[in-house]
């Protein structure tokens, strides 16, 4: 059973990630800077495609999770595969662009997501559905401003990218694309009990009608997409900017 709206918002989510994304390698790299992109302006649209892509993660995981919670090949097998493309992105960016690498970016962070919910398969139905999106919600955003308040300690070996994946980066790390599993995982969370909260409601049966057919297209491959998109707009860019540069 598709839904066809969550395709469509997943695809307009997608269009304004490869806008910010061209962007970026105009302002960090061909040039020139623009001072709205580096400012507010531009971390509240990169914030607004972050909550977008996973909430709407979460609560399409919670579509196919099993009413008991078990667990299935099928959320192994994708979850794996998700984990895989984030590995792959991270592996391309430290051998050809090492300036500008990807460690722990949004695809590991979805895919760690995944598979999270895999391992507590049966835990998670357990809670009633109003209080797991609240909770979950109240925690994300408590994390978010402990985050904030942290100072990076030195690092001490492979310990040290454990607690940077987790949020607690060590000091010297850098990645252009850093999504720690907390506070993040609660929104994946949310995401996931507000689609519980409303599964047998009459909002789901409007989620199944089409509103637009290419939009919706570009949702049901967001992981291909994403995965070329980069190389194909840095390419563009470099014809068309950095042979002048």
């Amino acid at each position: 059973m598709r839904y066809r709206k969550l395709d469509g918002l997943r695809g307009i989510t997608l269009i304004s990630m490869i806008f910010y994304h061209a962007l970026w390698d105009v302002n960090y790299i061909f040039g020139p800077a623009m001072g709205w992109y580096q400012g507010r302006p531009g971390f509240l649209w990169q914030q607004s495609i972050c909550w977008s892509f996973i909430l709407l993660s979460g609560f399409s995981a919670s579509l196919t999770f099993p009413e008991d919670g078990a667990r299935t090949g099928k959320s192994l097998i994708r979850a794996l595969q998700v984990l895989g493309a984030g590995a792959l992105v991270s592996a391309v960016t430290l051998i050809f662009m090492p300036e500008e690498r990807i460690l722990f970016g949004v695809l590991t962070l979805i895919g760690s997501c995944k598979m999270a919910s895999y391992l507590l398969g049966s835990a998670l139905p357990k809670i009633p559905s109003g209080a797991g999106a609240g909770a979950n919600f109240a925690l994300f955003v408590m994390f978010t401003l402990i985050a904030r308040q942290y100072t990076a300690v030195p690092a001490a070996g492979p310990g040290a990218y454990v607690l940077t994946f987790f949020g607690f980066p060590f000091e010297g790390f850098f990645s252009t694309d850093y999504f720690p599993f907390f506070p993040w995982f609660f929104l994946y969370l949310t995401g996931f009990y507000l689609h519980r909260l409303i599964r047998k409601s009459r909002a789901m049966d409007g989620l199944k009608k089409g509103w637009c057919p290419p939009l919706e297209a570009a949702g049901r491959h967001t992981l291909i997409l994403y995965l070329l998109h980069q190389p194909v707009i840095y390419g563009l860019l470099w014809l068309t900017m950095g042979r002048g540069a």
